[in-house]
């Protein structure tokens, strides 16, 4: 409790002050991080079955659970208060794949079709969001997932999202089979980021000591 008898805020308590709810989304931000940062060593998918990249992220989560709860990493920034953005008028537009880009795998390799994707992107902070990772639903036009049917798929990071009402692109990739059935089918599209460059997140952390012995 803060000295004035109210409740703290959660960018000043220590894990084990937080709520448990509280615990679990600052645990689920840590563990994304981890992930996106043994993804980027890891850029080919194929080096790893669905199978083993469950259990990798799996292990990921248990391991930032882990930490949070033994006060190992402690909140000292506001910015790890996350901020939920609404995306709406989503829309997918065909477009040339980048160079060397031809497959798209789940498994199975397939000829690639690449889409650029844009929405209108509602920030209710009164300042930039940064790093903000995009999650949605897309389907083919017979209903079946086109990207993965996993929960939670992060799609795309925006590095920065201005406060109000702003345009947003990124760019996806399904099987070419898939987008010769019809439009694409877009759902629950939305984005969650942090305030403050300085975030506080795993992003701002130097890898590099980690690579000598």
């Amino acid at each position: 409790m803060a000295k004035n008898g109210g409740a703290l805020p959660l960018c000043c308590m220590a894990p084990a002050e937080l709520a448990p709810g509280n615990r679990i989304r600052l645990q689920n931000a840590i563990a994304n991080q981890v992930w996106r940062h043994f993804i980027d060593f890891f850029p080919d998918s194929t080096v790893f079955s669905a199978q083993s990249l469950r259990v990798e992220r799996r292990r990921v989560l248990l391991g930032a659970g882990t930490l949070l709860a033994s006060g190992v990493l402690q909140i000292s920034s506001p910015a790890f208060a996350d901020v939920k953005i609404a995306l709406r008028n989503v829309e997918a537009t065909r477009i040339p794949c980048p160079e060397g880009q031809t497959t798209v795998t789940g498994g199975t390799s397939f000829k690639a079709t690449c889409f650029r994707v844009t929405g209108e992107a509602t920030n209710p902070a009164s300042q930039p969001v940064y790093n903000a990772d995009i999650f949605g639903r897309v389907y083919d036009a017979q209903g079946e997932p086109a990207l993965d049917t996993t929960e939670n798929l992060r799609i795309d990071t925006l590095a920065e999202i201005p406060p109000g009402k702003s345009k947003v692109s990124f760019q996806i990739t399904v099987s070419e089979e898939q987008a010769k059935l019809g439009p694409l089918e877009l759902k629950n599209f939305k984005a969650t980021g942090y305030l403050g460059k300085g975030s506080g997140r795993l992003d701002d952390i130097d890898f590099s000591e980690l690579d000598s012995d």
